[in-house]
């Protein structure tokens, strides 16, 4: 979650921050450029979370979240589609696996929440 990661000033001035012409994927794009030079710690314990509800940008993703999305996909991503899907099915199965109360609630979320227009369905 982008509200409990911490990165030095240091590293930030490094990466030159965020950018500013990304509205919806600026978080994304700056982490992925972030992994690219130091590999992210984990701390065991949750520091911060949010709520999930209508009105978040994730839960109704525009034509403009849609693109900057592919342009940082495009950037950081695989190129073929075959590995994209397989990274994706690693990814959601390795997480389900290793949090099973985590997968438990998402699953509980999911049904309360509405998912219009929601682009990252499980």
């Amino acid at each position: 979650m982008h509200m409990a990661t911490y990165v030095n000033s240091e590293m930030f001035h490094e990466l030159g921050g965020f950018r500013k012409e990304m509205k919806y994927s600026g978080d994304y794009d700056f982490f992925l450029r972030a992994l690219a030079i130091e590999p992210f710690a984990r701390i065991g314990r949750t520091l911060a979370c949010f709520r999930r509800h209508g009105d978040n940008q994730s839960m109704s993703i525009t034509p403009k979240h849609r693109a900057e999305i592919a342009e940082v996909e495009r950037q950081f991503g695989p190129s073929r589609e075959w590995k994209k899907q397989y990274y994706r099915y690693l990814l959601k199965f390795w997480l389900n696996a290793t949090n099973p109360s985590w997968f438990a609630c998402k699953r509980i979320d999911a049904l309360r929440t509405p998912r219009a227009g929601l682009m990252f369905q499980d």
